[in-house]
């Protein structure tokens, strides 16, 4: 069980190391499932909600969820599905890091990617936030492509930018 676990660990460093165009999707999927829950998934008859999610990433192909990933076009379906004022007011959308104008954003906000998933940063005193890190961190987040990561299809083709919106908390300020 160790030799495998060590055998299966050196082919997953050998795989990150690879293009993402040299490995099929359900190949990627079903490595990172096993090193993560320490088995294969079944993916043909998937009974586990896990092995369902990656079915479903894998081979759902509706078109909608292109735009429902995409953090930025997103906003078109909710305005026309229930308004506009649901939406989070935003403060500028970019795709270069260069053009972000910290100067005009308030004391708090929140800076995103909207291509990917966990690539936020939330800003509760901008005068403590270095503007070429955040510059740094947003060029980084511009340059990655989180299908390569994920392998989720809708992610592939978005057009990466980034978001800078209002910072939204509740009466615990949350």
């Amino acid at each position: 069980m160790k030799l495998l676990r060590r055998v299966l660990a050196i082919a997953w460093n050998i795989l990150q190391c690879l293009p993402p165009g040299r490995l099929t999707d359900p190949l990627v999927v079903v490595l990172r499932y096993r090193r993560v829950f320490g088995r294969f998934p079944n993916l043909n008859r998937p009974s586990r909600y896990s092995e369902k999610v990656q079915r479903r990433k894998l081979y759902d192909r509706n078109p909608l969820l292109k735009m429902l990933q995409d953090k930025y076009l997103v906003r078109e379906y909710v305005a026309g599905a229930v308004g506009s004022e649901y939406l989070v007011p935003l403060y500028q959308v970019t795709q270069s890091p260069e053009e972000l104008t910290f100067d005009s954003f308030p004391g708090r906000f929140v800076m995103k990617a909207n291509h990917g998933c966990d690539w936020n940063l939330f800003v509760t005193d901008k005068t403590a936030m270095d503007p070429e890190v955040m510059r740094r961190t947003a060029a980084g987040w511009l340059s990655s492509n989180f299908y390569s990561k994920t392998r989720e299809w809708a992610y592939r083709h978005i057009e990466p930018r980034i978001m800078v919106e209002e910072f939204l908390e509740d009466d615990a300020g949350f």
